[in-house]
């Protein structure tokens, strides 16, 4: 949400937008614009995640419903969108990942034994799925009161993670974006196969 600047009170714009689950340039896939007679939002969202020996699962959910003011004259319909993931990894040399159940995350990951060739350790393996969905539609089909036809976004994940040491890793993930934007007749589909490598050091 941004302010607009100047003399004049300021005003609030409200707006929902989305990349596929990987940041390579500014493309939204899926859209609301601005929601220019948004008067107030609220959220609702839950967690759940899970440890048991190599397994972890974690998931999300979140709506978020908008009240609009009037426009050109005839109220606007409320809004509502939501959106939702869930994941699953596996350790294949054992590891468990590490909760602070304090702050509600997931710690930093520690191999049993860095790898060291030398010494004929090989880090850590982990694999990792995941889906996701988002949706920015709602009362689509009456864009004359205010529904908004923002789109429909759906990505599955792979992903294969190489731990060096608790501080460097390899990264490999496929993701499979599934979008429909629009309605009726005028409904489109875009399909996105995206692989990403991403090499992670910390100090």
């Amino acid at each position: 949400m941004g302010r607009a600047a100047g003399a004049e009170p300021a005003v609030s714009q409200l707006r929902f937008r989305a990349r596929p689950e990987i940041t390579v340039d500014g493309q939204r896939l899926i859209d609301t614009g601005n929601l220019a007679t948004a008067v107030n939002s609220r959220f609702l969202g839950g967690e759940l995640a899970g440890v048991s020996g190599p397994f972890s699962i974690q998931s999300e959910f979140q709506q978020v419903w908008v009240s609009q003011g009037p426009g050109q004259g005839a109220g606007k319909v409320g809004l509502s969108f939501r959106g939702a993931y869930a994941m699953a990894t596996y350790s294949l040399t054992g590891e468990p990942r590490r909760y602070d159940a304090r702050t509600g995350v997931f710690t930093r990951f520690r191999p049993h034994a860095d790898f060291d060739p030398r010494q004929g350790t090989w880090g850590a393996w982990e694999i990792a799925a995941r889906i996701s969905a988002l949706d920015l539609n709602d009362h689509a089909d009456l864009p004359a009161t205010g529904g908004i036809a923002g789109g429909y976004q759906t990505n599955y994940s792979a992903g294969l993670n190489w731990y060096w040491s608790s501080f460097f890793r390899l990264q490999a993930n496929y993701i499979r974006a599934d979008v429909r934007r629009g309605t009726g007749s005028q409904s489109q589909g875009t399909k996105a196969d995206i692989i990403g490598l991403r090499v992670h050091q910390e100090w």
